[in-house]
Order: structure tokens, then C-alpha cells, then sequence
């Protein structure tokens, strides 16, 4: 096995002879995440394709065996991808239209002899490229040299650019004996994103139609004038399935980070219920989602061991950050999809009760849980404790319904004595307190204290337009979509033609609040809201055979018809819009139903913004001598809560967009009080950075940006903040490097 690793000459300009220059532009981060089957020898021959990439792989195996178990070796030879000489491409990943960047192509020669190398540029329209000096260089043997290169975008859109090198064979300076060497040494390609500048505004529209009552709906799609050119965008989505949204963003239900152990949930508790939907009313391509939907859960399940304490409490960012003892909230959240994930795949029993345990010992001697650990939701911390801090029953009916639902053995004395904390007080005024104590009295079939909470619910209750809902002055839209997905579960258990009634009509509320990916606002409110769908969907499945959905745009540019069957319900069949402002209306042509919204985006120079939150930065330069341009700058922001009424803000997010050329210094983010976390976005363009809480003392934090890329006509950065719970309360500036 060791000898087979060595060496892969990816292309060599060695010999003429039976020479075939290879572009490159494969370049995978990890290469070879493959399962593979051995004969009784223990051995196997690979055949796969080499990554263009000029550098080392290390290999490691690991094995199962029926008779000798588990093992692992990492092998001490490097398989080597090279070739003598070689390009590469340094540029950034993306860069604004009308900007221009300055990069450069590297050339190595690791040839015994220099080489006179001519470099060629070619790119595609969305590009406007050129070479920054001499295209010839003289390269000394074992050596590296660099030709720079102007870029500047001129079309929205993904663009390649392929540079090669040539060998100039008449520069008699540079070396003469090129008989035996190819005169095209190298080719490489890259692609850059060109990306349109200011803030991007998003707005969704969304219903279900359905039978002959509600066959039709009328959105207007108007856009503000001072947009940024050939922003606006509308795409039009029809699923004929209440979950066909979500089968096909199950990581991307929401537009928002997912990196702490809360909002991590939202990649398992989804995914579990549509198991339990795909199982239970097993649509058409059930078997092939099933599959797909399998590694979500298994991959969620994984990745929220690492906010387990060793207690068996869960906490926000996990035992490294949170050095004290999770939360009794977060616990009981994560065991209710734990508990349920057991029938799909392998969870450790005694971890889940190590975690009940904890829960279990927490309860007081009136049967009431107090909060324990931090819940960053301060809409949830005003509903489960009053003023005085102390706990209500809020709080233990959401722990209640959580265990409940988890489906794991719960202490007969743990219900008892929650039982009797649920039923002290009667006199809740309070939609979201109120929808809860009913649900959990639900779950436990109490069935005369739930007719009788859900009586006075029912009273708290909004409706127009054949719409049911809850909503409270003091919550916000997610808030509200909790609300009535508690008090929809509930109707659906306690059944009957009349509850039934009401339910659809709350679903069909529900419907108006979800995004273009199927999630709503935030993590919370989208698995809740999401487990009563699909819960809906199980006990009312959609059993029509085929329907039709007509788009028609007020132009008339849009006049489709779009038919949807058994073999598409789950799927989402879009249609483009790019002349606006318009307005659109989609029909039911047929009866059925289908679930059907439209998305509007835009972009402006300067964002709209909420009071909540005063945001302001400034930049540093990190450089002695002012009279160059300087690399290394501070980024300060200061960020501060306004609020006349609450005295912080939620778990509060603040999202920096770097100036095109620019990146963080990873390093200068490290222990920086107050930041509980921090992530970098794919294209390492962008810093996700979490905050607990943010109060009218302003905080100010600074961290090291490094221009890796001179830009000219650039435009500036930009700063976000926003509270997670609250996403609608915003704030967002724009920051210049100066020098």
C-alpha cells in the first residue's frame, strides 16, 4: 500500500512526444471521501482523477471488519500532485461591478534551468482584464515570479478567467535550448463572482390556495426608485405540497447564521418531521427524499454533541464557551428531537437520560422549573419569569410539552408535580403563556383543563379574510407564528369537524408568513411552525391527482400555466420575472391546492433601518508611514440598544461585509470580550460575530482587516446588526479604508 502512494505528474513540459497540455481547473479542498469494498486479499485499485492541484495528499484509512472491528492508519506517504512548472491564480473570489482589483498570476519554475515565460490572458465578457506591465519574464531556475493583472467587473454573474503561459523560444537572453521543451507549459482556470454593489432587500409573498373558496391571489410588486440598476429580481414558486418547500432547502430554511446550539436544531428538528411525513403518507419519490433527508438528521445529530455538556445539559455555544452549566430550556428543546431521531437512527440512550436526569433534578417542590442557564429570547424569558425574576409556568409548560413529545419514560412524579404547577393559576391574559399551558394540558389528555384553556384562547384569537391567528402587542411575527402553531397543534389533538375548521384556517395564516425556502423568520418559529405543517399534512394528506395554477403578470410579459401531479407535488416549479415593478396574479384552475409565493429582491446604496440598535465604526491604519498605502487596518464598531422599554436586546448578530480586497486577520478575533462566537462565510468575504446581549451602554470591539487585493473605484464596506430574535429590528452602516 505504501509504495503505491508517490507521485502524479499532472503535466509536464519535459517532451514533445505524445504531449497534451491539460487545463487545469479542478481544485478540491478534500479529495477521495470514498467507501470502498475489499476481497479477501484486504486490497483494492482505485481509478480516480487527480485534483489540478500542485501540492501533497495525506491518506488516511479507516476499516470495519465483522471479525476485527474498527481501525484506523494514516499512512506516512504524501501523494504528490506537480508538475515543474506551473501557474497560479491569485485572485479574489468576488469583487463588485465596476470595481477593479489588482491581482497577479504566480509562475513557479522548479525547472534546472530559467525559462523565459509569456503570459496570455483570456476571460469571458463579464470581465474586462489586463496585464499589468511586461507579459515576459525571465525566471530563474527554482524560483517564482509574479505578473500583475487588472480586473474589473463589468456583468452580475460567475465568470471565468483562463491565463496560460508560453514559452517564448526568441528570447536568446533568457536560454536558447528549447529543442526537448513544449512551447505551452501551463494552463489554469479560475472563476470570480461579480456581484452587485449595496444592500439587498428581500420580500416575500406567500399563500396556499386551495379547492373553490380561495382560488386566486392578487400581490403587487412594486420597488422603490433610487434602486441599484438591474437589481430587481422576481422568481415565482408553486409546490402543490404544504412540505414541498422544504424538501429541497433542508439547510437552508432561513436566511440567517445557524452556528450556535439553539439555532443549530434547525438543521434536525425539520428534517425528523419530514421523515414522519414521507413515512407516513408515502408520496411519489418518498424513497429517493427519504435517503437524502436521512444524512441531514445524522448530520445535525452530530453536530449538536458538541454543545453537550458533561453534565448532560446543552447550552448556546457549548462547554468551551460556556463554562458554566447549559440551559434547562435548550435541554429540554434538543430532547424532544433526540428522542424522536431513536427510530432513525442510533442516539445514545444513556446520553439522553443523563440529560432528563438533569432536567428532573432542577424541578422545584411546587412542580414548576425555573431558568436555569441563559435563554437569549427575551420574549421567551418576559413569558416564563416575572418581573422579579422569578420562574412561572410558562417556562414548565414548555419543558413539559418538550419531554412529552420526546417520547422517552418521564418520572410519574415529574408530571404529577408539573400537573399541579400548570393548573395553579388561571388567569393568563397572555396569547403566548396561554397557548402553551393548553398544549402541554393537551399532550398530558387533561381533557377538561384544555377544552377550558382553549376556550380562552380561542377569545385571543384575530381573524379576517377566512384567516385565523394569535398575536400579542409585546411579541414580534415570529412570535406570533409560535403562537399559532401551538394553538394549531392543539386543535388538532383535541379534533372534531369545528377545531378541524379552525385549524386549516390558522394553517392557511401560517402559509402567508413562510419564506421562499419554506422556513419564517427565525430557528425558532420555523421548527415550530414547520412541525405543524407537517403534523397538518399527516392528518389531512393531499390526495388530489393532478391540478393547474395559472401566473399572469399585469404586462402580460408572464402567461404560464403551470400542472401539477403525483410525480411533482413535492417539487417547486419556478418561473422568472425580470421586468418590474408589475404586479402578478396566480389561480387555481383546477380543484386541489398548492402553496404558492413569490420572492422580490433588490438592492439600495443606502438600507433602511430600524431605531432599536445605533451602530457607527471607524478605521485605523496600522502602518507607520503615511505616505504609502497601507495593508493593515483596525476595524472598530461600536454598537448600542436603544430600547425605551426592554433594557438589552436578544442574542444579537453583527455581520460584516468587507471592502473587495479586503480580510479579517483570524487572529486579531480571538478572545475578544463579549464575542461568543464568530464565523467566516464561504468566500472568507464576509464575519458572522455573535453577541449575548446588547445594552444602552455602547460596546465597542475592534479586530485587524488585511488588503490582500488594491482596488480602484471600490466601493465601501458594510456593517449589520440585528437582533436574532427580532430580525426586523436592524441597523446597518458603511465603512471606508481610507489608505
Amino acid at each position: 500500500m505504501e509504495n503505491s502512494l508517490s507521485s502524479i505528474m499532472v503535466d509536464s513540459p519535459h517532451s514533445k512526444q505524445n504531449y497534451r497540455l491539460q487545463l487545469r481547473e479542478y481544485f478540491p479542498e478534500s479529495w477521495l471521501w470514498k467507501i470502498t469494498h475489499l476481497d479477501k486479499s484486504g486490497e483494492a485499485t482505485l481509478q480516480t482523477r487527480a485534483p489540478h492541484s500542485i501540492t501533497g495528499w495525506k491518506t488516511t484509512v479507516v476499516c470495519l471488519n465483522e471479525e476485527y472491528g474498527f481501525g484506523m492508519n494514516e499512512m506516512s506517504d504524501i501523494l504528490y500532485t506537480y508538475q515543474p512548472v506551473y501557474l497560479d491564480l491569485d485572485i479574489p473570489h468576488s469583487i463588485k461591478r465596476s470595481e477593479e482589483v489588482e491581482a497577479k498570476v504566480i509562475i513557479y519554475n522548479r525547472h534546472i534551468h530559467r525559462l523565459p515565460v509569456k503570459i496570455s490572458v483570456s476571460n469571458s465578457a463579464g470581465l474586462e482584464v489586463r496585464i499589468s506591465g511586461v507579459n515576459i519574464k525571465c525566471i530563474e531556475e527554482h524560483s517564482v515570479s509574479h505578473v500583475g493583472l487588472f480586473i474589473k467587473g463589468m456583468q452580475i454573474g460567475k465568470h471565468n478567467l483562463t491565463v496560460t503561459a508560453l514559452l517564448e523560444t526568441m528570447n536568446s537572453n533568457c536560454w536558447s535550448s528549447y529543442s526537448n521543451l513544449n512551447t505551452r507549459i501551463d494552463s489554469i482556470k479560475k472563476s470570480i463572482n461579480v456581484e452587485l454593489e449595496g444592500f439587498q432587500i428581500t420580500k416575500t409573498h406567500s399563500a396556499l390556495l386551495y379547492g373553490k373558496g380561495h382560488q386566486s391571489q392578487h400581490w403587487n410588486l412594486s420597488i422603490p426608485e433610487n434602486i441599484v440598476d438591474e437589481s430587481a429580481q422576481a422568481v415565482v414558486s408553486i409546490t402543490g405540497n404544504l412540505l414541498g418547500p422544504i424538501s429541497e432547502n433542508l439547510e437552508n430554511l432561513i436566511e440567517m447564521p445557524v452556528g450556535c446550539g439553539e439555532q443549530n436544531m434547525i438543521r434536525l428538528a425539520p428534517a425528523i418531521q419530514f421523515i414522519k411525513y414521507l413515512d407516513t403518507v408515502k408520496p411519489q419519490g418518498a424513497i429517493h427524499l427519504r435517503g437524502k433527508v436521512m444524512k441531514y438528521i445524522q448530520k445535525g445529530y452530530q453536530r449538536q454533541l458538541l454543545y453537550r455538556h458533561p453534565d448532560g445539559s446543552y447550552s448556546a455555544f457549548g462547554p468551551n464557551v460556556d463554562l458554566e452549566e447549559g440551559s434547562i430550556w435548550l435541554t429540554a428543546f434538543v430532547l424532544k428531537y433526540l428522542g424522536q431521531a431513536r427510530d432513525l437512527i442510533l442516539v445514545d440512550e444513556k446520553s439522553l437520560q443523563q440529560s432528563l436526569d438533569w432536567i428532573v433534578t432542577k424541578q422545584l417542590e411546587n412542580g414548576c422549573f425555573p431558568v436555569v442557564g441563559r435563554i437569549f429570547n427575551k420574549d421567551l424569558m418576559r413569558g416564563y419569569v416575572d418581573e422579579n425574576g422569578e420562574p412561572t409556568i410558562t417556562l414548565t409548560a414548555f419543558i413539559v410539552a418538550a419531554l412529552l413529545e420526546s417520547g422517552l419514560a418521564l418520572p410519574k412524579h415529574m408530571k404529577n408535580n408539573a400537573k399541579f404547577c400548570l393548573a395553579a393559576e388561571k388567569s393568563h391574559t397572555d396569547a403566548y403563556t396561554l397557548s402553551l399551558i393548553t398544549y402541554s394540558f393537551a399532550l398530558m389528555n387533561d381533557t377538561l383543563r384544555t377544552e377550558e384553556h382553549l376556550k380562552r384562547l380561542l377569545k385571543l384569537s384575530r381573524t379576517a379574510d377566512g384567516l385565523l391567528w394569535w398575536e400579542t402587542s409585546e411579541f414580534t411575527r415570529a412570535s406570533n407564528v409560535e403562537i399559532t402553531s401551538y394553538a394549531i397543534l392543539t386543535l388538532l389533538l383535541v379534533g372534531g369537524p369545528d377545531n378541524y375548521v379552525k385549524a386549516f384556517s390558522a394553517v392557511r395564516w401560517l402559509s402567508t408568513h413562510r419564506n421562499m425556502a419554506g422556513g419564517f423568520y427565525t430557528s425558532q418559529d420555523t421548527m415550530i411552525g414547520l412541525e405543524t405543517l407537517t403534523k397538518y399534512a399527516i392528518k389531512f394528506p393531499q390526495n388530489h391527482d393532478s391540478t393547474m395554477v395559472r401566473v399572469q403578470s399585469s404586462d402580460e410579459k408572464v402567461n404560464m400555466t403551470v400542472s401539477i401531479d403525483t410525480n411533482n407535488r413535492l417539487i417547486s416549479q419556478q418561473i422568472r420575472m425580470t421586468i418590474l415593478p408589475s404586479s402578478i396574479t396566480i389561480s387555481l384552475l383546477k380543484q386541489g391546492s398548492a402553496v404558492v409565493q413569490v420572492q422580490l429582491k433588490y438592492n439600495l446604496i443606502e438600507n433602511t433601518s430600524s431605531r432599536d440598535f445605533n451602530l457607527n465604526s471607524t478605521t485605523i491604519a496600522l502602518c507607520e508611514n503615511y505616505d504609502e498605502l497601507c495593508n493593515s487596518h483596525a476595524l472598530k464598531i461600536c454598537v448600542q440598544y436603544n430600547s425605551s422599554t426592554i433594557a438589552s436586546s436578544d442574542m444579537t448578530v453583527v455581520t460584516v461585509y468587507f471592502q473587495t480586497g479586503f480580510f479579517v486577520e483570524e487572529r486579531s478575533m480571538d478572545k475578544i470580550p463579549g464575542v461568543k462566537r464568530w464565523e467566516l462565510g464561504p468566500d472568507r468575504n464576509f464575519i458572522i460575530i455573535y453577541l449575548e446581549e446588547v445594552t444602552a451602554s455602547p460596546y465597542c470591539f475592534n479586530f485587524t482587516i488585511v488588503r490582500r487585493y488594491p482596488s480602484k473605484d471600490g466601493f465601501p464596506g458594510r456593517i449589520t446588526v440585528y437582533d436574532y430574535y427580532h430580525p426586523e429590528n436592524t441597523q446597518s452602516v458603511k465603512y471606508t479604508v481610507q489608505r
